[in-house]
């Protein structure tokens, strides 16, 4: 055991390999997207995954999210897409029926995810 891993041992095993990787890396890790999961943003990720599910009809049930900024918003919609496998597709504004879309809109434009079902 080198001393460098000795150093690590207050650290959880799965932590310790994490430590052990190049500054880069760790800044790399450090600095992406993480869910943390809090009770309404599993609650609107639930509610979007019983929409997924919901029979196809006329009216389909949709769902809008709505917060103040930086309130997790886009990381809701984030989490269902990465479960999903959902690629984003970008474009202006589309009026009209949607169909089978996941829409996420900023101030200039919207982002629009085809769930396939």
């Amino acid at each position: 055991m080198t001393s460098k891993a000795l150093e690590l041992n207050h650290l959880a095993p799965s932590m310790r390999k994490i430590a052990l990787l190049s500054k880069e890396e760790r800044v790399k890790r450090v600095l992406a997207d993480r869910w943390l999961g809090y009770t309404k943003a599993e609650a609107a990720v639930n509610k979007l995954e019983s929409l997924i599910a919901h029979p196809k009809r006329q009216r389909m049930p949709n769902l809008l999210i709505s917060g103040p900024t930086n309130n997790g918003k886009s990381m809701i919609i984030e989490k269902f897409r990465r479960t999903h496998l959902l690629a984003p597709v970008y474009g202006p504004c589309h009026e009209g029926p949607l169909g089978d879309k996941l829409i996420q809109s900023t101030p200039f434009c919207f982002k629009r995810y085809h769930i396939e079902r």
